[in-house]
């Protein structure tokens, strides 16, 4: 029953999580629907509601997405990640937890698959911020040269290379059939959810509903990037001594629970199938939980 617990705990943090990252591209979404007075579902009308079954279906199904796609088949890096990390839990259970192995295997599966979205995602984002800054020279040339904004955005997906080319080329497709830009825009932000990706989409559609040179406004983007960027390199140099020892620190009361199953056995299995030293457990693990939640919290406002 003890194993049970642990595990709807694990699998309610895991989905706990999603639905707040959700959640925020949800309300940027909307909020960049909103600067160009586009109509967007609201929530609270009944006929944009779904059942519980299809919202729990969808945030599973997006969880895995990097590891299956309905309609396609399977992805073979993820679907390797999820198989090694499923054995690397397996082995682990067996050395220090023994609980059920359908458990074990469970975790290897949430885990396997959180890497997979982890290793993606900061795939396509080093592959985005690699080709964003030529980008805007492309386009501002481009659009410099009388091209319209639909060829000036074909002609960028062409030059340049990565997830960037396949996204403008998406857009491009879709402008071209004559869809609303400002729901292109939005459908293209919930693939590409970046800051920098988000600042350029918004200032397209506003200097289209105003009227402004587009060309002046990418190129003060471009300038603004350009120093964002330096800065936020600068900011990972101050605080990279405060990371890492945040951590280390992190991993520590992790280390010695490890090291305890060889140096004091006894000890380690008392917390670790004893009832009364479960308590020291499930202590351990919360407070873990807590302090890396502030952390988290803390280096975000720096």
């Amino acid at each position: 029953m003890a194993e049970f617990y642990l595990l709807v705990l694990c699998v309610g943090w895991v989905f706990l999580l999603l639905g707040i990252r959700l959640i925020v591209l949800h309300k940027k979404a909307k909020t960049f629907m909103q600067i160009v007075d586009v109509y967007y579902p609201d929530p609270n009308k009944a006929s944009d509601h779904i059942s519980l079954s299809g919202f729990v279906l969808y945030h599973i199904a997006y969880f895995f997405r990097n590891v299956y796609v309905r309609g396609e088949r399977l992805n073979p890096k993820g679907l390797l990640i999820t198989f090694l990390s499923m054995i690397a839990c397996v082995i682990a259970n067996m050395l220090f937890l023994q609980f059920s192995v359908l458990i074990a295997i469970a975790l290897g599966v949430i885990l396997g698959a959180y890497i997979a979205n982890s290793l993606h995602t900061r795939k396509i984002k080093t592959e985005f911020e690699n080709t964003f800054p030529e980008a805007l020279v492309i386009l501002s040339g481009a659009i410099s040269s009388g091209s319209n904004l639909t060829q000036a955005l074909q002609d960028c997906s062409h030059s340049i290379d990565g997830v960037l080319s396949k996204e403008l080329k998406l857009v491009t497709r879709s402008l071209s059939v004559g869809d609303d830009p400002a729901k292109v825009f939005a459908a293209s932000f919930r693939r590409l959810p970046f800051s920098h990706y988000y600042f350029f989409l918004t200032t397209i559609l506003v200097s289209m509903k105003s009227g402004a040179k587009i060309k002046e406004v990418l190129s003060r983007l471009s300038t603004a990037l350009t120093k964002a960027k330096s800065m936020e390199k600068k900011k990972e140099a101050i605080t990279s001594e405060v990371r890492m020892s945040s951590k280390i620190t992190a991993a520590i009361p992790f280390c010695f629970l490890i090291l305890m199953k060889f140096i004091s056995p006894d000890n380690f299995d008392y917390i670790m199938h004893n009832p009364s030293g479960r308590y020291i457990l499930y202590y351990f693990l919360t407070s873990e939980g807590i302090g890396m939640l502030i952390i988290m919290f803390l280096m975000r406002k720096l």
